[in-house]
Order: C-alpha cells, then structure tokens, then sequence
C-alpha cells in the first residue's frame, strides 16, 4: 500500500486559511493582482540588468509564468503571516518587572493597571499593539533590531477600530521573554533607535541581554544615524550599549527588511512538519490492522492531508479516516471531527 503526503504544502493552505480569516478581521494582506504588478515590474527590472550584462535569463523568464508567480505569491504570504504573528504576543501569563526609575504620568495611571493585569493573566493583548498591527508589511525595526515592543495606554476603544485602545502620545516601552516581561519606560514615539533603551534595560536587568553580548570589540565605529541606515537596507550591525557591545535581542531584519527571527520560526515550523510527516507515515505503517480494525475496512492506498496544526489532525480522503493526535495520544475517527 503507497502512503504519500506533502505536509508543508497542507500546512500553506492551513496558513492561507488563516489569512482569510484575519482579512476579514480587518488586516490588509496584499491581493494577488497587486502583488502580481510589483513582482513582475522587480523580475522584469532584473532580467533587464542580467541581458545588460549578457547573462543567461532563460530561468528568470519562466519566474513571470502565472503558475510560478502564484507559487511565489503564497510564499510571500505566509512569510507575512509570520511576520505578523511575531508582533503579536502570545496569551500566556507573564511576571512583570520594571526598570528602577519607571514612572508612570498619572493620566496614563488607569491605562497601566489594565495592562498590568492583562499581562498577568495572560489576556490578549492585541488592543494595546501599534495602529500599524493591521499591516502585515509594516516594518517594526525596534522590535526587529532591539526585540522591544511598545504598548498603548489608552481605556477607551478606538473610535474607526474598536479592535483597539485609544492611541496615547506616551507609550509603555517593554521587552518580552517568555513567560517575563520588563517595562523599561514610558516615554514619547520615535524612538525605534533609542539604544538608551536598551542601556535601561542593561543597568537594572543585566542578564536579560548577557547572551546577546559579544566578547572583543569591533574595528570600526557607527553613528546611529549609519546602523540606522544599515537596517534599513536590510543590513544587521551589532549594538554599542555603555561601551559593550551585543547583537540584536530582535534577532534583526532580513534582506526583505522584515524580522530574521520571524523566517526563522516560519523555516523552524516546515522542517518540524517534515520530520513529523515521516513519523507520521511511519506510525500508520506500523499499525494498519488497528486502523483497520478501527475502520472496520481494508486500507486502500492512503494520502495524508494536514488539516490542523492546534491540535493536529490528519484527513485520509481515499479510507475516510481521521487521524488526531493530541501530543500525548493518536486516535482514529470514521467521520467529520466536527462531529464527533
């Protein structure tokens, strides 16, 4: 009996399912045609200065073929979606510390004690997230290149977003790490390249940034305004803090200008799904006759289809079978799992 599957072409589908669900929610995730304009005019750009130079286009060319466009389309998207759900904090209760000197303004007094308590239960957090949260393409460079993440204090709704808290012009500085979270301080915006941030952190909470430090000392010295330039050309330079120095506690960006960390945990979860297909294949064939039995049926030739990753369940069109496994047991279902 032949078993076959392509997780990680299911867990794309599972991903774009997803997007279509948030783009419902309000979230502007580009749309085929106009994603399409913009490639094209890049590919064509770029076949231009290869011929230019008398080099080989032949493979760049097929890359304008709707078919490849729409395979890279997808790639893109999901490689937003990670980027998007990198600046969204998990629900999970986290510990709050704050920095010796965090004060906060009394107006802003209400907004802090709400958040506070969010944070404390593991509520969702979104409503306090940048108004840009809605832009899966916006570039958040501190969070990318220092790993902080700012918060609004609002108590009211946004009025043209209820999604959202009112927008405060002071904003609650703060950096997670797992289950911790350090407010570091509440001041006004721009101040993505603020490395005095980081250096708040560092003097109160030296061990939050020990594992990015770097030993020795570079050869060469930057001005913020270079890094500043560097990054945003998608180039990532290590952080002078009080005289030492430390890579990115953001991870840094990419060359597409967006977060490393975000590539890495999208590449993380489609090798894991790889590993996991196989273990997958391996368990069915270790246990046709308690399928069978199961099933109350001869097994045909099988085509494992990932439905969903939370908790996992597997769909086998040709048997009409589920697979759910629940990370501590594998179990068999004959019908819909909506059902049973």
């Amino acid at each position: 009996m032949e078993i076959i599957s392509n997780f990680k072409e299911d867990f794309t589908d599972i991903i774009l399912k997803r997007i279509e669900h948030l783009k419902n929610l309000g979230f502007k995730f580009i749309d085929f045609d106009t994603w399409k304009i913009k490639k094209t005019r890049q590919l064509i750009k770029t076949i231009k200065q290869k011929e230019s130079r008398g080099e080989d286009v032949s493979f760049d060319k097929s890359l304008l073929e709707e078919k490849m466009l729409y395979v890279e389309y997808r790639r893109d998207l999901v490689h937003h979606y990670f980027n998007l759900s990198f600046k969204i904090p998990t629900k999970i209760p986290r510990k709050i510390y704050k920095c010796t000197n965090f004060t906060c303004p009394k107006k802003l007094e209400d907004g802090l004690k709400n958040l506070e308590k969010k944070i404390i239960e593991g509520d969702d957090l979104f409503p306090n997230l940048s108004r840009h949260i809605f832009d899966p393409t916006f570039l958040d460079y501190m969070l990318y290149d220092f790993g902080i993440i700012h918060f609004h204090l609002g108590t009211k709704p946004l009025k043209n977003n209820p999604s959202l808290i009112k927008s405060t012009n002071e904003l609650l500085y703060a950096l997670i790490e797992n289950d911790e979270v350090y407010f570091i301080q509440i001041e006004q915006h721009k101040k993505w390249d603020n490395v005095g941030l980081l250096s708040i952190l560092k003097n109160d909470f030296p061990h939050v940034l020990n594992k990015w430090k770097i030993d020795g000392k570079p050869t060469t010295k930057l001005k913020n305004s270079e890094r500043e330039f560097l990054i945003k050309n998608g180039i990532n330079t290590w952080l002078e803090i009080d005289g030492e120095y430390y890579m990115s506690p953001g991870m840094g960006v990419n060359t597409a200008g967006t977060s490393s960390l975000a590539v890495m945990n999208m590449i993380r979860g489609y090798n894991r799904l790889q590993i996991y297909q196989e273990n997958v294949k391996q368990w069915v064939e270790k246990n046709i006759e308690i399928i069978e039995k199961a099933s109350g049926k001869k097994l045909r030739d099988m085509h494992l289809i990932l439905q969903e990753t939370e908790p996992i369940i597997i769909y086998e069109p040709n048997n009409n079978i589920f697979i759910f496994d629940s990370g501590k047991q594998i179990s068999i279902g004959m019908k819909d799992h909506h059902d049973l």
